[in-house]
């Protein structure tokens, strides 16, 4: 995958293409789901169909994810292994690790379920993704990256951002799985930390997470068109869960809490 000559690699010729389609998909997504929620977690509940075979949302969430956490390493590993691509590569690890096994296996057993469909949209994305990253971090881009960029302020803030949002991340989500015990299927409001002010913390500090690795990686294109992404399928799905929400709840649930940015919207 190394370019040794003045001819572009396939990999390194398709990068364009993959780009733009990723980013145009994307946009499609986007409107889309403000239109129609993708049926797993709460939202799979009485839609689904023609979204094809239902079964365990853990399972089907920890395969769609498997790529982003085992892809990255072998891009590096093909690589000249520079140690800024290293850095970058754990500090991603670090997020991939956490939400694809830890977090998914901490969550409790209930009778959710994904669609066949939703975790192959989500496999493509993932190898999309990884390569429009890591394949741009370290080959297409590589000479960007040198371990003297981690002494340029802007780059300390975007990942000082990234870690705080992962924290909040993993403090959204631990609330949310402390509202059931093992076994139960019912839905509860959250309360505390930022649930005070919006519906949707853990998809805040995850776009949060995805604009501080942006800033961090001084805005490679790889990774502005993650963040792109991250917001073309949160952001609708966090005004869904808001509705859902009042919805289910009516008026035990918070008047003055917001769906995904806080006092805002």
């Amino acid at each position: 995958m190394s370019d040794t000559s003045s001819t572009p690699s396939p990999f390194e010729a398709a990068y364009p293409f993959v780009l733009w389609i990723f980013l145009g998909v994307g946009f499609v997504s986007f409107v889309s789901l403000f239109f129609i929620q993708a049926p797993y977690g709460k939202h799979s509940e009485g839609s689904g169909k023609g979204w094809g075979p239902k079964f365990s949302g853990k399972f089907g969430f920890m395969i769609q994810e498997t790529p982003a956490v085992f892809l990255p390493p072998i891009y590096y590993y093909l690589s000249d292994r520079r140690q800024a691509q290293l850095i970058l590569l754990i500090i991603w690890e670090i997020h991939y690790i956490q939400r694809t096994f830890i977090s998914t296996i901490l969550q409790p057993t209930n009778n959710k379920n994904t669609s066949f469909s939703i975790m192959i949209f989500a496999l493509i994305f993932q190898f999309a993704n990884t390569y429009l990253v890591f394949f741009g971090i370290c080959f297409r881009d590589k000479e960007l990256f040198d371990i003297n960029m981690f002494k340029d302020p802007f780059v300390i803030l975007g990942f000082i951002i990234f870690f705080c949002a992962y924290v909040g991340n993993i403090i959204s989500d631990t609330i949310l799985r402390r509202l059931r015990k093992p076994g139960d299927t019912n839905y509860y409001i959250p309360h505390g930390f930022l649930f005070e002010f919006i519906s949707a913390p853990n998809y805040f500090c995850e776009m949060l997470e995805w604009f501080g690795y942006m800033i961090g990686t001084k805005f490679h294109v790889g990774t502005i068109a993650f963040f792109v992404w991250t917001i073309y399928s949160l952001f609708p799905r966090a005004l869904g869960h808001h509705q859902w929400y009042k919805k289910k709840f009516g008026s035990e649930y918070p008047s003055n809490r917001k769906a995904i940015i806080p006092f805002i919207l």
